[in-house]
């Protein structure tokens, strides 16, 4: 029998998106700079995908010089994105990947009014329940909501499709609404927690620390800007 020499898997790793909004660069690599010094820990190595709005002012040699100077910052740049209709002639030699921007729909058979009865329902996600403490360096993914009955540890990173729930102190990184969900919510009962994230939307610690920090708080979306609140 043939050895199987590899396998190809799905996997979920949390990569940071810089939307790139303007052209001021020097500022850019500033804000950036100052927001690694704020958590050095969590933007090690991170995968980062730089993000460029159809406005701004794009050149290969601003693409490069953008790149190395976020791999000097220590990020692990994995591509950039654009308008899939701006197209340039200098796209073929650069070695920075370029990635598609469409979002594209998950391939399931479409079903004709004829073929669907009352009895085909869509099963909601389920809620996934932990009820140990989740370890530094552990991870946790929920295709529904997730309910942690214990304390999240720092270095330790939860996700969720869904809204999250922590019965204990929330001391690593949650991530909710990780396919796109505004609606999801993060619920703790101590927010210490290093980064919290809504459909891609995060906040780390340092904005954080307000009346809130140490007590039992809420984080939801409003307008791509995320709040903190007391429960």
């Amino acid at each position: 029998m043939a050895t199987q020499d590899f396998k190809l898997k799905g996997s979920v790793v949390t990569t940071v998106v810089l939307e790139v909004l303007g052209d001021n660069d020097v500022q850019i690599i500033h804000g950036i700079s100052d927001k690694v010094a704020a958590a050095p820990s969590f933007f090690l190595n991170a995968p980062l995908l730089i993000s460029f709005a159809d406005h701004v002012n794009l050149t290969a040699e601003r693409l490069s010089h953008l790149s190395s100077s976020l791999n000097e910052l220590k990020f692990a740049v994995i591509g950039w994105r654009q308008n899939d209709e701006l197209q340039y002639a200098w796209q073929p030699n650069l070695s920075i990947p370029r990635l598609s921007n469409a979002k594209r729909a998950a391939e399931k058979p479409i079903l004709t009014a004829a073929e669907v009865t009352p009895q085909q329902n869509i099963e909601a996600p389920r809620t996934t329940i932990i009820d140990k403490p989740i370890r530094s360096g552990q991870q946790v993914y929920a295709k529904g909501d997730l309910v942690v009955l214990a304390a999240v540890s720092p270095g330790a990173e939860i996700l969720a499709e869904g809204s999250i729930h922590v019965y204990g102190a929330l001391r690593g990184r949650a991530l909710a609404g990780v396919s796109g969900n505004e609606q999801a919510r993060i619920f703790c009962r101590s927010l210490e927690a290093e980064l919290v994230s809504i459909a891609g939307n995060f906040m780390l610690s340092d904005s954080m620390e307000t009346g809130v920090w140490s007590s039992p708080a809420q984080i939801y979306l409003v307008n791509d800007k995320l709040n903190v609140a007391a429960l």
